[in-house]
């Protein structure tokens, strides 16, 4: 099955925009990690 098309630029927009929004996640989460461990010493 393969989309061709809007469709298929619909979709792999969609994937980006995921990504891209899980990896800003991580690494803030990191950060937030990294703040944390700096106040604890």
């Amino acid at each position: 099955m393969t989309i061709t098309g809007p469709e298929a630029l619909t979709l792999s927009l969609m994937i980006f925009t995921f990504f891209m929004g899980c990896f800003a996640f991580a690494m803030w989460q990191i950060r937030k990690q990294k703040r944390a461990k700096r106040l604890g010493k």
